[in-house]
């Protein structure tokens, strides 16, 4: 019988049996990566960074609306955030949230108008669910924020919070209450005076604190006039 079958088979040109499916090969679908961080920005205006760091290709881009780059007019002060919030995304701008606002209270109280505040970010686009960034983040735009720190030309850089203080220094300042209220030098192709603050955020939470910020900003005052 089983002869028989081959034989018919055979002279049909048919298989005995039904060949099994072949399988298809499946593609595993990769995230790209992101392009590797620049080791060194050159830019000749603060235009010409805002437009390279738009042209960096960064997955941030992809979770957010705006690019938040800088806000008010350069001059004697100059003051670095973490990353945009959910206000910031949606204005594209930084610190107009709720810490922003008390950001800009605490210093108007000296006579500085909102618009004597250069203000940025270390980040350009806010992370997803406001998280904080990571060091790889930080890494990529580190770069950037050097070189906008080097155009805007500031007397004085403030850090705002723990984040731009590790960004910069590690832990060799330890945390930002340690840190806090004291003087050193960050390299931005040449050294500008930088002190770190706490963050509004963190005031809002813990208003006692309000009275060592009082404080610190007093003593950034008086190196921006002296």
């Amino acid at each position: 019988m089983f002869v028989r079958r081959l034989f018919v088979h055979g002279f049909l040109g048919t298989r005995p049996y039904p060949q099994p499916p072949q399988r298809r090969k499946t593609r595993t679908q990769t995230s790209p990566k992101p392009k590797a961080a620049p080791q060194k920005i050159h830019a000749e205006s603060l235009e010409d960074l805002a437009k390279m760091m738009q042209a960096f290709e960064h997955p941030l881009k992809n979770t957010c609306q705006s690019f938040v780059f800088s806000d008010g007019t350069p001059g004697p002060l100059m003051l670095i955030g973490e990353a945009p919030g959910a206000q910031e995304d949606l204005q594209g701008k930084p610190f107009v949230g709720k810490s922003g606002q008390l950001l800009t209270r605490m210093f108007e109280t000296l006579g500085y108008t909102r618009k004597d505040l250069y203000i940025t970010n270390i980040i350009p686009w806010r992370p997803p669910e406001n998280r904080t960034p990571t060091p790889s983040e930080i890494n990529a735009f580190q770069p950037f924020v050097k070189e906008h720190i080097r155009l805007a030309n500031p007397s004085v850089v403030v850090l705002v919070g723990n984040t731009p203080l590790q960004a910069f220094f590690g832990t060799t300042k330890g945390g930002i209450t340690r840190a806090r209220g004291q003087w050193f030098h960050l390299k931005a192709k040449k050294d500008f005076l930088c002190t770190a603050v706490f963050h509004p955020a963190y005031l809002l939470r813990n208003p006692s604190k309000k009275k060592e910020f009082w404080f610190d900003i007093l003593s950034i005052h008086e190196k921006t006039k002296g």
